[in-house]
């Protein structure tokens, strides 16, 4: 399932909800212990709660409360509902209750003629949020006897199964809805009613390891240096860890001493200054807003180009892919990759909208001070990419424009003719290979190395592990160029679904194990950018829970 979540100004990482805990019994069949209400109204009859009356109307609608709150749950309970014909009555979940009224607020999972199985949102939206198919509503339900609900909340996800059949799947894409209240019943006013719940149990969903929860949407805007300085204080905590734990401790004497790495981000910071200055603003302000210099900030983004020049254990390159028409089979263009990286940073990263003013916006993905790794621009260009297969070790790499700076770059351009342009000025620091497209189904491949720039197009697909250019790979036309293992696997699958490809499959692609496209544990996350919707989508890797997430740019 897919879920959409924007949020403004706040970046979080929070373990998704998992399934533990044993059921609890929140009635005890003989009191109202643990609920408070209206007593007038409600009661203990036969081992039930009971509310209302068949002898007069209900005057308002009346809710039983539990004295508690939850979070994460699976809720178990029976009840039966008899009266005449607008009697009506439900099941409060994630409920607050209004100050001074007699009223609540929060979703009811909805009892009665009409709304049986259907998830209702009480006093807020006021309306049905998700409701079965009528025909399945008249095999399941038993007018007049006992029913059973189950109702699941985990995250922003909703599920009511109403005696066994799933009724509503509903994901709530809101996220100032909170996610925590009090459990409620219900009789509603307007009608002679009578409902009883009894073997009512809730089953508390705590938090298990390895599911990595994805930060709702954060938006960034004013100019450049406005946006740096927000994006660095509402990061600081993460980018002085990265800074910490996957730049120093991670280079410093590998070979290079702390001095000279600063150093060389010193003299990164100029070539940024003069090709790129709004990139250049905006480190500025995001040293201002972490409380870091300048050169730690370069430096960061110099993490690509550190991995040139030091000694560190072997990671599995991503891989970056591209597929358009007449390939896909709803004529729309897709660019998606594995992020293949440090396990110790998995759970670190989040989409955030730069809103710029001069250019376009982009939704981008990163990691704290490292804030573009990939992403989408709302032109509709998005761009991935891996390492490159670095050949001639001792080239290391050059003073320039770092890769993750560079792309950002790329990234504010209006066209993919602007994004080559920008890249054959040749002012990189290191290696890369980026596979960019843009709506139309335009595909193109940017490579490049300390010796220069190559650029390729391609139709309908495109996969990068490493270098696949013939500038780079140095192949004669005359020969097929050698390509990763998992770039062929890739091709191989791709043509597989030849004229059939879609979101899902690249989804799927990336997710299943079966595939070999992911690398286990090393593949942290997985995105996929639709280029035609402008529309991004992200997920934890296969070993983190596959949660996929959508995200457009926030109006």
């Amino acid at each position: 399932m897919i879920r959409a979540l924007v949020i403004a100004m706040a970046v979080l990482v929070v373990p998704i909800p998992a399934y533990a805990g044993e059921p609890k019994k929140l009635f005890d069949g003989k009191s109202l212990d643990g609920w408070e209400g209206d007593l007038k109204t409600w009661r203990v009859e036969d081992g039930a709660i009971t509310g209302g009356s068949l002898e007069t109307m209900v005057p308002r609608n009346e809710f039983l409360c539990t004295t508690k709150t939850y979070g994460d749950f699976e809720l178990k309970l029976s009840f039966k509902l008899t009266g005449d014909k607008n009697a009506n009555a439900g099941v409060q979940i994630r409920t607050k209750r209004i100050p001074k009224d007699h009223e609540v607020i929060g979703y009811q999972a909805d009892i009665g003629e009409g709304y049986w199985g259907a998830l209702y949102d009480e006093m807020r939206r006021k309306k049905v949020l998700a409701a079965p198919d009528a025909k399945v509503v008249a095999k399941i339900v038993k007018i007049g006897d006992w029913n059973d609900y189950k109702i699941r909340a985990v995250g922003p996800s909703i599920k009511l199964w109403l005696n066994g059949t799933l009724t509503v799947d509903y994901t709530e894409k809101d996220d100032k809805v909170d996610r925590t209240g009090i459990i409620g019943v219900q009789v509603h006013g307007g009608a002679k009613a009578k409902v009883l719940y009894k073997d009512i149990t809730l089953e508390e969903l705590k938090p298990q390891a390895g599911k990595l929860d994805i930060p709702p949407l954060a938006v960034i805007q004013g100019n450049p240096r406005e946006r740096g300085v927000a994006y660095g204080k509402s990061h600081r905590a993460g980018i002085h860890d990265f800074l910490k734990r996957e730049i120093y401790d991670a280079f410093i004497q590998k070979p290079s001493p702390k001095d000279e790495m600063l150093r060389y981000a010193h003299a990164c910071s100029k070539v940024i200054h003069e090709t790129c200055p709004i990139i250049h603003e905006e480190m500025i302000g995001i040293a201002e807003g972490s409380g870091l210099s300048l050169d730690e900030i370069v430096l960061i983004s110099l993490h690509e180009e550190l991995y040139h020049r030091g000694v560190l254990p072997k990671v599995e390159h991503c891989t970056a892919v591209a597929v358009g028409p007449p390939d896909t089979a709803d004529g729309r263009t897709y660019v998606g990759q594995t992020w293949d990286w440090m396990p110790s940073v998995a759970g670190m990263s989040s989409i955030v909208e730069w809103r710029r003013m001069e250019g376009p916006s982009v939704l981008a993905y990163g990691f704290p001070g490292l804030w573009t790794g990939a992403g989408l621009n709302s032109e509709g260009i998005a761009l991935t990419w891996t390492s490159a297969n670095l050949g001639d070790k001792s080239l290391g790499a050059r003073v320039g424009v770092p890769a993750y700076a560079l792309l950002t770059h790329l990234l504010y351009q209006k066209t993919l003719d602007d994004v080559i342009k920008e890249a054959r000025r040749n002012k990189h620091a290191g290696w890369f290979t980026f596979v960019l497209a843009d709506g139309k189904g335009r595909i193109v491949n940017i490579e490049g190395s300390p010796n220069g720039i190559a650029v390729e197009e391609s139709k309908a697909r495109m996969v990068r592990i490493g270098f696949g250019s013939r500038a780079m790979t140095k192949t004669p036309l005359e020969q097929a160029v050698k390509l990763h293992p998992r770039c062929d696997k890739m091709y191989t699958l791709l043509k597989s679904t030849e004229g059939k490809n879609t979101l899902r499959t690249m989804q799927e692609y990336f997710e299943q194990p079966k595939h070999q496209i992911s690398v286990g544990k090393g593949t942290i996350d997985m995105m996929v950018f639709d280029t035609t919707t402008k529309t991004a989508y992200l997920s934890r890797g296969p070993s983190y829970q596959v949660d996929w997430r959508e995200f457009r740019f926030a109006k």
